[in-house]
Formats: C-alpha cells, structure tokens, sequence
C-alpha cells in the first residue's frame, strides 16, 4: 500500500527520512515542498501523479511538505476529495505539532474547514496508537454527513513537544543522527517507526 504523507515543515520532513532510511530508497520516494504562491496546481497534479496507479509510477511514498500549520491544514481541507477516491490503496499519514491543543481540539477544527468547503467528509478519532510525553498518534476513521465510513486507513501523529525543543541540532538546521537515533529509539517512541515502515497498520 501506498503512503502519502502530509507534514508540517522541513524538520519534520529530515525526521521521517531517518525514520524511514531503512526500508524505503530515494527512488521509492517523491517528495514536494511547494512554497511559492501559485502552487495549486502543482499541487494538485503532484498528488495526483502519486495516486495514479500506473506501470510508469513506481513511487512508493509521497511526502508533502508545507510551510506551517496554517498551510498544512488547508492542504488536507483542500485535497482531501482527490485523495478519498484512491483510499483503497493508499495509507494518509498526518503530521503536526499540536501547539497546547488537544488531539479532538484539532480533529474538530479540520471537520469545521471541510463543512465551511462544503465537502462532506468527518474525521472521527479512533484506535490509539501512541500517547507518552511527546507524542500522541491515532488512527482515523473518515465518515461522510450519513456516518457510513468511507476511509480507515488514516493515522495522524501529533507532537505535543515540537522537534525543535526537543532535538536541539534542528535549531541550527543540521540533524544529528546520534540524537534523532536516541530519541527515536526511546521505548514510548518506537511504534512511530513501526507506523512508517509497515506496509499496512
């Protein structure tokens, strides 16, 4: 199954590569970060291409970075109806910080963007996948306004303490991999890696 996954900036983006390093190639990876302001296009043909399921696509992730909460939110609000018809073969991994929110605080703000869209789709929190001291992941289920579940196949994966206060080499833009490895490899982190690296969850 295919991953497409949607995260917030490029320190998250420098985590998943470590996260990921082992099993997934550079050729197996397409990666976009579009920050000029007429992106939508782009936009919108990149995950479009991603999703197609061709001979010629050999793509097996897709990360798609963009330039904050703000920008990040508004892509899932915006993409969400192209993405919904290839969930059967494509896994929606989403990654933030949740800044003193909670997780429901989140979900809800993101179900009131596609209400104001007009699309009909929810998010709805389920099966608990990580909650420690710095993150909280969860799997989601996405409903439409007849709560008949059209997508399970998506997790999202807060961090309650930003990478940057917690791995101090992100501040100067330059990973160390000793620190990402001690904190990745910290038992309550763990499961992240196995949500990355598993072909189905």
């Amino acid at each position: 199954m295919k991953k497409l996954i949607m995260l917030e900036g490029n320190h998250d983006y420098q985590f998943i590569k470590y996260l990921v390093k082992n099993k997934y190639s550079e050729k197996d990876i397409s990666t976009y970060n579009f920050s000029n302001a007429n992106k939508n296009k782009a936009e919108t043909n990149f995950l479009r291409n991603f999703i197609q399921d061709t001979r010629y696509n050999t793509k097996k992730m897709a990360i798609k970075i963009e330039d904050g909460k703000y920008n990040l939110l508004k892509l899932m609000t915006k993409s969400l109806p192209l993405i919904v018809q290839a969930m059967e073969q494509l896994q929606l991994i989403y990654i933030t910080d949740l800044d003193n929110k909670e997780p429901f605080d989140m979900i809800n703000k993101m179900n009131d963007d596609f209400k104001a869209r007009g699309n009909t789709y929810k998010f709805k929190i389920g099966k608990q996948l990580i909650n420690c001291d710095h993150i909280y992941a969860s799997k989601i289920q996405g409903v439409n306004n007849n709560k008949n579940v059209y997508a399970d196949n998506i997790i999202f994966i807060f961090f309650k303490v930003s990478l940057e206060d917690e791995l101090p080499s992100f501040e100067n833009n330059i990973p160390d991999n000793d620190e990402l490895s001690l904190f990745i490899n910290n038992k309550e982190h763990l499961p992240i890696k196995k949500i990355l690296n598993d072909s189905d969850n």
